[in-house]
């Protein structure tokens, strides 16, 4: 069954998730994992994404969650419209607050089984040729963050990462020089620590290059 504009479920897999949650009366979401179809290419690659880390915490860092294989409760959902009232708000994602919100007020349960099918796009919702896109849709999922730290009295705050974001998405853009790369990089107000491998990597001119060749045959795997 297609779903959205990018991707499909697997036979089987409602049913699986209802009866899951059926018999789980304390899961709220449930999920599962999903294989990667390239488009230009119009054949499954060997990425299988969706991992076991749905904690709020855990979701903070990284959305780990496929969006097409989630099953909720509808009772829960009609809360979650109350309480958020995403309609009413410029968020640019709609998964990613439902998790958030769910991960808190009920429980998310992994389902260890491939239940969906990804169609990577180029330039998709996810996947952007555009850096002022990518920069926006960064901002807006730092904006989903703040709002639910604040809510939920976390007592941290989430600084805009866009000249990081910009820095990466440069990284393997043609026609950058590593001295055009190493002047954005300059701009970044604060290194995340997850990050610092790949500055350490692109501050060398030879390792930058490098870097770029391995980013082109990964590509070329995927797509």
């Amino acid at each position: 069954m297609d779903i959205g504009g990018d991707d499909w479920w697997l036979p089987g897999k409602v049913k699986s998730q209802i009866d899951f949650i059926e018999s789980h009366l304390d899961v709220g979401l449930c999920y599962g994992k999903s294989k990667v179809y390239s488009q230009k290419k119009q054949r499954f690659t060997n990425t299988i994404i969706g991992t076991n880390n749905c904690d709020f915490v855990s979701l903070l860092d990284h959305n780990c969650v496929p969006a097409s294989t989630m099953c909720s409760r509808n009772v829960l959902v009609k809360q979650y419209l109350v309480d958020i009232d995403p309609l009413n708000r410029t968020w640019k994602m709609e998964d990613y607050p439902i998790l958030l919100w769910f991960s808190k007020e009920s429980k998310i349960a992994f389902l260890d089984e491939v239940q969906a099918c990804y169609r990577y796009i180029s330039d998709s919702i996810s996947h952007f040729v555009n850096i002022d896109k990518l920069i926006s849709f960064r901002d807006s999922e730092n904006d989903i963050r703040n709002f639910f730290v604040e809510k939920y009295h976390l007592g941290v705050k989430y600084i805009s990462d866009s000249q990081n974001e910009k820095c990466k998405f440069l990284a393997h853009k043609k026609g950058i020089s590593h001295k055009m790369w190493i002047e954005e990089y300059k701009k970044i107000p604060e290194l995340k620590k997850s990050d610092k491998f790949f500055y350490i990597v692109c501050k060398n001119a030879f390792l930058f290059h490098f870097y770029r060749i391995y980013l082109l045959i990964m590509k070329k795997m995927i797509d």
